[in-house]
C-alpha cells in the first residue's frame, strides 16, 4: 500500500469516527460482501 492510500485511509477512519462521535451518522441500509469487509480488516491490522 502506497502511503498515499494509507494516509487517505487513516482520514477516511478518522473522519468516520468524528462523525460517529458528533452523533451525526445517517444509517443506509446496503447489500455488502463479508469476505471483502473481512480483507479489509485483516489489511489494516496487518500494518499494525
Amino acid at each position: 500500500m502506497k502511503a498515499e492510500e494509507a494516509l487517505f485511509d487513516i482520514t477516511s477512519d478518522l473522519i468516520e469516527f468524528l462523525r460517529l462521535k458528533s452523533k451525526k451518522v445517517e444509517i443506509v441500509n446496503e447489500e455488502f460482501n463479508l469476505n471483502n469487509v473481512l480483507n479489509e480488516i485483516s489489511g489494516i491490522l496487518r500494518r499494525f
